[in-house]
């Protein structure tokens, strides 16, 4: 399952409508759609619509890595080296595990919206969120748990590249190593060995090596897309019920 099921979910379809609907409304009135002030149930169309698609944009970039991790492409001054290709490899899974995990702010951000918790974007949390009263008495707390239960196998990696130190694993670290040489600064050491033959060991390292990454990151964003468009499921209903209940206002 890809990130495209999400765009594709009715809850972004029908918040999308909704939002289309409004802005058609306004221009058909000659009004200026940046300027006019909007009810409360325009705002919360828009508010829903907003986290959605920020949301969205999150999935669809932990898809992007996949392609990321092999497009090594930044000049001719950083391939000169050869070790900017390895930097590269440690960069992208760092950037991936970091943000597999703020997905799940997205998601608490996402129900804070729909609920129309109207909770400060600052304090959204998970306990906040899980234990009030409106989201407490529904099925959305089970389909988080799940989104969480998800990315948990990663979650002291973030912890780890955010507060102690960079992302550890053999391959990668002898990348870093093998990486370190161009063909003068091999000679300078005096190695016995020929550069030739190392740079095709690191060739081929670096080959496996994505390979591995790529495998593992796609199973694990097509389990977070299931997990994700059953979470959704969850909060179209209650969409349409807080649009509607907001929209007895007036």
């Amino acid at each position: 399952m890809k990130a495209r099921e999400l765009a594709l979910h009715t809850l972004f379809r029908v918040v999308t409508e909704d939002a289309q609907r409004l802005i058609a409304a306004h221009k058909q009135a000659g009004l200026d759609p940046d300027s006019v002030v909007i009810d409360e149930q325009e705002f919360y169309i828009h508010r829903v619509g907003h986290a959605f698609a920020h949301l969205l944009t999150w999935a669809e970039q932990l898809e992007d890595t996949l392609t990321y991790l092999s497009n090594y492409k930044y000049g001719a001054k950083s391939s000169g080296t050869g070790g900017g290709r390895a930097k590269h490899a440690l960069y992208m899974v760092e950037n991936y595990l970091i943000r597999l995990q703020s997905i799940y702010d997205r998601c608490l951000q996402l129900v804070n919206c729909v609920f129309n918790l109207c909770i400060e974007d600052s304090n959204v949390g998970h306990a906040v969120i899980v234990s009030n009263l409106k989201v407490a008495r529904t099925n959305v707390p089970n389909l988080l748990k799940q989104v969480k239960r998800s990315i948990k196998p990663h979650e002291q990696h973030r912890h780890t590249i955010i507060h102690r130190n960079s992302y550890q694993e053999k391959n990668l670290d002898r990348l870093q190593l093998f990486y370190m040489f161009d063909r003068d600064t091999w000679q300078a050491i005096g190695s016995p060995g020929n550069f030739d033959d190392l740079e095709e060991v690191r060739k081929d390292l670096l080959r496996r090596t994505l390979a591995e990454k790529k495998k593992e990151f796609a199973l694990t964003n097509e389990g977070l897309m299931k997990v994700l468009c059953a979470l959704m499921d969850g909060l179209q209903p209650q969409y349409e019920k807080f649009k509607a209940q907001i929209g007895s206002y007036a």
